[in-house]
């Protein structure tokens, strides 16, 4: 039963991909919780077999570093980023704490990634989920949308949040949300 539920792509089309946030780039965090406490860590996850990653970048002063990812053609298709919090064990159990987690991205009136919210795949002490982000410039101008991935781990005290600037069909969106995993580095 447990397989019905799991995507069907098959494994030859992505490639796992590991990101290494190290103390070092740790230390040039602005942003979030404090960071000072914050081990060094990895994120990996599967992305389409033929795209790539960019270095890791902490240039934008007071943004959490984030990396660019390039399609097959070398395109940049979306970015990577990272942010730390305080993880609260007492409302962790509440069907609203994503919410908690990712006050910064869900409650903004510009930029809201909390549409469409839908969770792929959940532990005791981590969430992984698709969305969708609406952008709102205000100006009189569409509304855009855009899909993306956020994902948790409690444990660690940190989220990733993945925006795709290109339309990737929705087995593959499932699938790299599914696929990621924060492991703390020794």
């Amino acid at each position: 039963m447990l397989s019905a539920c799991e995507s069907t792509v098959p494994a030859d089309t992505t490639a796992s991909h590991t990101i290494s946030y190290t103390a070092d780039i740790l230390g040039k965090i602005e942003t979030g919780a404090d960071v000072s406490e914050t081990e060094p860590f990895t994120i990996t996850l599967n992305l389409p077999s033929k795209w790539t990653t960019g270095e890791l970048t902490t240039e934008k002063e007071g943004y959490p570093p984030y990396t660019v990812l390039f399609d097959e053609n070398g395109e940049n298709s979306g970015s990577i980023q990272f942010c730390t919090y305080v993880p609260d064990k007492e409302f962790s159990s509440n069907e609203n704490y994503h919410q908690y987690v990712f006050n910064q991205l869900m409650l903004g009136s510009f930029v809201n990634w909390g549409v469409d919210y839908t969770p792929v795949k959940e532990g005791n002490d981590f969430c992984n989920a698709v969305c969708t982000i609406m952008t709102d410039k205000h100006d009189g101008s569409d509304i855009q949308y855009e899909q993306g991935i956020l994902a948790y781990n409690d444990t660690l005290g940190v989220y990733t949040n993945i925006c795709f600037n290109t339309e990737i069909p929705d087995e593959i969106h499932k699938t790299i949300a599914e696929s990621i995993v924060f492991t703390e580095c020794n």
